[in-house]
């Protein structure tokens, strides 16, 4: 459309386009921050005002990144999208400019009607009285930059505001939980939450083993002991729990105790206590080291006569000859570090221990029957973790007697 135009007069348009373009992108950006860091400061003075639920929180993250979106491309992105023909962008200028009007429109609809009845002569005559009063025309001022100054100072405003918030830490973790509603942070509160044991709050527990929880709450009396809430990790469905704690101490002490039934799987807990909500803490399920099986070799007595006999069974019960020798040999589910055998009978006790055979999983000891009695497996790993429930075992000592 533009080949017959003069090139002045589409110079002009094309920096009019600029410079429109540029004001539009200045406007949307500006607007788009002023939703999204906006939003995110009215979210944050919310979370430090009300204590709310994650669902919530969530929720109301989404509708300000969505809000930020929505008002982005609605004013921005999909405005710079939009092709702007010289038709239009000619109509523009003489809206903002009174001196053009009809002329330039008049102007460009003439060049580009190239079939029309008017000749070439009246087509450039019209051109050159446009270029005339184009010449002093400057697009800064039929553009100006107030007319965003609003949107660019508002938009400033809420920088400013926002750097001042994130450069005190309670207001930065406040800014990390509206934009980052997932994260495993603590809750800006007057109350805060200590955990005693154990430390740190995060720690790995033997399977089956009760977990004792301690907690010292700092700041406002409670006026309600601590909410402690579980979930397990890994579960198809999660087993949730809210339990509320036990005072440890004197009331204003605030140092409050539970306990947690480990399980197989992992389980993580946070507390609430007054408006103080801790971060989700995790404990991790630890099996504690298990004797698979036995295996058992037994040398008889050499006047017997009897071959050896090798057997590999779950349970470690020795039924056998008096004076046979038996190569006891225990198989773990797990290496551990130390391996032994308490021994008792009818006239002694002792504590053997086993030696560790290819792997660490595998130990063995001779042990000779001479008497009856008992014994029980004791293997501890190198972390110091045992086998807490230890099955005793019997031991049968079968007399040598006379037939008859």
């Amino acid at each position: 459309m533009s080949g017959q135009i003069d090139p002045f007069i589409h110079g002009k348009l094309l920096a009019f386009r600029g410079r429109f373009r540029w004001l539009v992108l200045l406007r949307g950006v500006c607007c788009g921050l002023l939703a999204f860091l906006g939003g995110l400061l009215i979210l944050a003075f919310a979370d430090w005002l009300i204590v709310m639920d994650d669902r919530t929180r969530y929720g109301l993250s989404g509708a300000v990144y969505l809000a930020g979106l929505l008002i982005t491309w609605f004013l921005c992105v999909r405005p710079l999208l939009r092709v702007i023909d010289e038709r239009e962008l000619a109509a523009m200028i003489e809206q903002e400019e009174p001196a053009l009007r009809t002329k330039l429109l008049s102007a460009v609809e003439l060049s580009a009607d190239s079939e029309g009845m008017d000749s070439n002569v009246f087509r450039r005559q019209a051109q050159q009285y446009v270029i005339e009063d184009l010449r002093g025309v400057e697009m800064s001022r039929l553009l100006p930059g107030k007319l965003v100054q609003t949107w660019v100072i508002a938009a400033a405003v809420v920088i400013l505001s926002t750097g001042v918030t994130a450069s005190f830490d309670s207001g930065r973790t406040l800014l990390i939980r509206a934009l980052a509603p997932m994260a495993n942070i603590d809750r800006v509160s007057r109350n805060k939450i200590a955990v005693l044991e154990p430390k740190d709050g995060d720690a790995s527990v033997p399977e089956n083993d009760n977990l004792i929880l301690r907690i010292k709450v700092t700041g406002p009396a409670l006026k309600e002991v601590p909410l402690l809430e579980t979930k397990t990790v890994g579960n198809a469905e999660p087993e949730e729990r809210k339990v509320f704690m036990d005072p440890a101490g004197e009331k204003s002490d605030q140092v409050y105790t539970s306990s947690i039934a480990m399980a197989r799987n992992e389980i993580k807990y946070r507390i609430h206590a007054g408006d103080a909500l801790s971060r989700w803490f995790m404990l991790k399920s630890v099996p504690r080291p298990l004797v698979l099986s036995f295996e058992k070799k037994f040398t008889f007595p050499m006047y017997t006569g009897r071959e050896s006999l090798k057997l590999r069974e779950e349970a470690g019960d020795l039924a056998t000859l008096s004076g046979t020798e038996v190569e006891l040999t225990i198989h773990l589910d797990q290496p551990v570090a130390i391996a032994a055998l308490h021994l008792v009978t009818e006239t002694r006790t002792n504590d053997l221990d086993f030696v560790q055979g290819a792997q660490a999983t595998q130990w063995a000891l001779t042990l000779p029957i001479t008497e009856s009695g008992a014994f029980t497996v004791h293997v501890a790993t190198d972390t110091g973790l045992d086998n807490k429930f230890r099955p005793e075992y019997s031991i049968t000592a079968q007399p040598d007697l006379v037939p008859t």
